[in-house]
């Protein structure tokens, strides 16, 4: 199922209607290497103008009040109650308040996706033509360190995948968060962000969901008990079930 909905940024008085499948994750909308979606934020740096790196996105209602700011990944725009009727804002602190727009005009303004890419003034258009944002022309020395480095990156976390066998015990290492404790039970790739992923079953409630992302089902869990990590974050062992007093001093 896929919703139209209004996109407005600090950047310009515009408002865009544009069209989403609830399906897709947050992840999904943002990664930019999945090459069968279009890189949301990227989308919303040629709708809006706003840099990708630095836009932070809130949710509103069809009253203007604020529902949510979609941050997490792995939640799908329906699991963020996008809906018919709902307003995507944009922020980016950047940017002073409608520098985009004409200074002489005071009116808001809302296109379809199609009077969009039919107008020959829109930020796309000069982001193309003066090689901004997506369309900045990279040095070629540079681009190749950075897929060497991605190449890298990408196999030093096969090599830790590799190590983790589906069954067996783990605790999980997070930088700023308390180690937690649980199953294996998927190693591999998966459908809402590239390079290999962990699911672990949680001993307590601490996951974000039952091992299904995106309407893709990877293992079962109870609600809660399931989560996603790169392989780097798991270290497989002997790892005991947690009582609650150890809980508590995590």
């Amino acid at each position: 199922m896929a919703i139209h909905l209004d996109i407005t940024s600090n950047a310009s008085k515009i408002v865009h209607s544009n069209k989403f499948s609830l399906e897709l994750t947050i992840g999904q909308l943002k990664v930019r290497e999945l090459t069968y979606i279009l890189n949301f934020k990227d989308r919303l740096e040629l709708i809006t103008g706003c840099d990708a790196n630095n836009m932070r996105l809130e949710l509103f209602d069809k009253t203007d009040a604020s529902i949510c700011k979609p941050d997490d990944a792995f939640k799908t725009l329906n699991e963020y109650s996008f809906a018919a009727g709902t307003r995507l804002h944009v922020i980016d602190p950047s940017i002073q308040d409608n520098q985009l727009d004409d200074q002489n005009e005071d009116v808001y303004y809302k296109l379809t996706e199609d009077d969009y890419a039919n107008r020959k003034d829109t930020i796309q258009k000069f982001l193309q033509a003066n090689k901004l944002g997506k369309y900045k022309e990279v040095d070629p020395a540079e681009q190749k360190e950075l897929e060497e480095s991605k190449q890298r990156e990408s196999e030093r976390l096969q090599m830790h995948a590799k190590e983790l066998i589906v069954g067996n015990r783990c605790e999980v290492h997070i930088q700023n968060a308390p180690s937690r404790r649980g199953f294996i039970r998927f190693v591999g790739t998966t459908k809402f962000k590239e390079g290999p992923w962990v699911g672990i079953q949680y001993d307590e409630p601490v996951g974000k969901n039952d091992g299904c992302v995106g309407g893709v089902k990877y293992f079962e869990c109870k609600a809660k008990y399931g989560g996603f990590v790169r392989p780097d974050k798991v270290e497989m062992g002997d790892f005991p079930e947690l009582g609650m007093d150890e809980i508590d001093e995590f």
